[in-house]
């Protein structure tokens, strides 16, 4: 979503059912809808919502109304700023810092509450999800990486045999870390209604140069929320370096996706950047 300029989101672990949907990871697989607006999103997300006994992760809850609250505005919301995500720990480029002083700005004059919120090093975020994810993906691909492996793309193919080098021990110690990192996400959440943090360090790359380790190369700004299963909306927060998108994450607790699609809209209605579409060749 960020790289293209879109809306998507990240819906609460086990809000969607993920039945019928080829598995990476069992821990942190989560389906959402990418669409052009969040409206979009929203719509979307509340036909996926609901209780599958079929997918051993969907949460056994009421559906979630998702609709009718979604013009209520920002005000009095408290958003916490992860500023030293994108700022310290992986420095964003100068079109992704704007676009998230935009979006800090915007939701201030819209009568939100913003302050500077302090976490884990995003590294230490990064180092427990990778290890999770590669560990999680060796799982469903061993059987096919034993008999088909040259069927596999290079990069996947070689992604996945390295994680092959995962022990038990250094899974269950990203595992234990996970939980000591939920729990401070935990308690920034007690005072915090969003949080706030880019969605990648900055616009597309050319596919040149993106190298076979080149996603390992820096910090990942989603993998916190997917190792938190809490709802992460992305949201096009201006264009950077050559005309291309850059995209702001809002983060909300667990299983309230509504307040997270709220906000995203209130943005985007006290912006411009919906109306403005890539040119398409004749």
């Amino acid at each position: 979503a960020a790289l293209c300029g879109t809306a998507g989101i990240k819906p609460t672990y086990g809000l969607c059912s993920r039945r019928g949907v080829l598995p990476l990871s069992h821990s942190l697989d989560t389906v959402g809808p990418l669409a052009w607006t969040v409206e979009d999103c929203a719509i979307m997300l509340d036909a996926l919502t609901g209780y599958d006994p079929t997918d051993a992760s969907s949460a056994n809850r009421p559906k979630p109304d998702l609709l009718s609250g979604l013009s209520g505005g920002v005000k009095g919301l408290r958003i916490g700023v992860i500023r030293h995500f994108h700022e310290a720990d992986c420095p964003v480029s100068p079109g992704m810092a704007a676009g998230i002083a935009s979006v800090v700005t915007t939701l201030e004059s819209l009568g939100a509450i913003v302050e500077e919120v302090m976490l884990p090093s995003l590294h230490d975020f990064n180092a427990a999800g990778w290890m999770i994810l590669a560990a999680d993906a060796f799982v469903v691909h061993e059987p096919w990486l034993r008999t088909k492996f040259r069927d596999y793309g290079e990069f996947l193919r070689e992604r996945l045999a390295l994680a092959a080098t995962i022990s038990s021990a250094d899974y269950l110690q990203a595992q234990r870390r996970r939980r000591e990192l939920c729990d401070a996400m935990g308690r920034v959440m007690e005072r915090c209604d969003l949080v706030l943090t880019a969605a990648a360090p900055g616009a597309a790359r050319l596919i040149t140069e993106m190298g076979k380790w080149a996603s390992f190369q820096s910090p990942n700004f989603t993998i916190p929320f997917n190792l938190t299963g809490q709802p992460a909306l992305t949201v096009c927060a201006g264009y950077g370096e050559g005309g291309l998108p850059v995209g702001v994450q809002l983060v909300g607790r667990p299983f309230d996706d509504a307040t997270v699609l709220r906000a995203g809209h209130a943005y985007e209605q006290a912006t411009s950047w919906r109306a403005r579409r890539p040119a398409m060749a004749g």
